[in-house]
């Protein structure tokens, strides 16, 4: 007789920031989560980390290398135009906000993270990384509409690691 068993992944998130905090407040809000944090301080490394990884999420400090937000989110999306990115502040800004949303779809996270916040941030993100997906000729071998034959998208380990 087969035994079923269920099959634990964690999702890589690339964390782009050079405060010092950033990386000990995310390990204890997103401790024994699904979500890895794969740490850089540089654009330049992100951008390597999301190729090479293949990691569907960026958190990124929103004065990353004293460049624009834009500048960054662009280049981000030149190197995977399908990762979401979240940026973080270290203050409320209503018209910042706004913008990246306007821009990445996605929201702001203002530090002190909370993180009822963060995780909300970082489902939206997955999920809207995993609709894209659904039509990206490539990831299954091709397209699949939504709801279609090939059923619900399969997760891959090219954007999963396994675990034990």
């Amino acid at each position: 007789m087969l035994e079923a068993r269920s099959r634990s992944f964690t999702i890589g998130t690339v964390l782009a920031s050079t405060q010092r905090n950033d990386l000990s407040s995310l390990d204890i809000l997103l401790r024994g989560s699904a979500w890895k944090l794969i740490k850089v301080s540089t654009c330049g490394e992100a951008t390597q980390a999301i190729r090479r990884q293949r990691a569907p999420i960026v958190l990124c400090d929103v004065k990353l290398e004293d460049q624009s937000w834009q500048m960054t989110l662009r280049k981000l999306r030149v190197a995977r135009s399908e990762c979401g990115v979240v940026f973080l502040s270290n203050e409320p800004d209503p018209d910042l906000s706004r913008e990246i949303a306007e821009h990445s779809r996605l929201g702001l996270l203002v530090r002190p993270l909370e993180r009822e916040l963060v995780f909300h941030s970082l489902f939206l993100a997955y999920g809207r990384w995993l609709s894209r997906l659904v039509y990206t000729q490539g990831y299954l071998g091709r397209y699949v509409p939504e709801g279609g034959s090939g059923g619900p998208p399969a997760l891959s380990e090219r954007n999963t690691v396994r675990t034990r």
